[in-house]
């Protein structure tokens, strides 16, 4: 009797340390919901990037055609002003307003509802608040894209690919 009463209390420690072990492998710091989550945040920031640089590639089109109609040389009408005024004008950037109401100079806050469907759920915050942003700013003479968390600090995502074929 004493023996199946040990082997039951055994039997038991096993299976919860079982239990144990999986839902931490799914649910912990490490586990694989985790990194999964990890992996699809990233995903949907890169994606911000792709759709400008994608929305980039009409106006080095246009700018081809018209060097070549007016034999004027390709960087005077396709530059990163060009590609700004241009998203300005289309209503995917604003300049960008720091939290004491200024307007800076070479950052401009993307208007994530202007870019294609749900493209990320990331990036709804306010122009001016630092927090749950996309910008393209100026950094060491390229403009990259970068994301502002909900705690306000940056993380780059990634260059603007001013460079185009067609």
């Amino acid at each position: 009797m004493i023996k199946k009463i040990l082997t039951l209390i055994l039997t038991i420690i096993i299976v919860v340390g079982i239990i144990t072990g999986l839902v931490v492998f799914v649910f912990g710091k490490e586990g694989v919901l985790t990194k999964a989550t990890e992996g699809e945040v990233e995903w949907n920031k890169k994606e911000v990037l792709e759709e400008i640089n994608i929305l980039m590639k009409p106006i080095y089109v246009e700018a081809h055609k018209s060097s070549v109609e007016t034999s004027t040389n390709i960087e005077e009408l396709y530059n990163t002003d060009t590609i700004i005024n241009k998203f300005k004008e289309n209503g995917v950037v604003e300049n960008y307003i720091d939290a004491d109401g200024n307007e800076l100079e070479e950052k401009y806050y993307i208007k994530i509802d202007s870019l294609k469907g749900d493209i990320s759920q990331y990036g709804i915050g306010e122009n001016g608040d630092d927090k749950d942003i996309f910008v393209i700013e100026k950094e060491n003479y390229i403009y990259v894209v970068n994301y502002y968390d909900d705690k306000g600090e940056v993380q780059s995502i990634g260059p603007l690919e001013i460079t185009q074929d067609i």
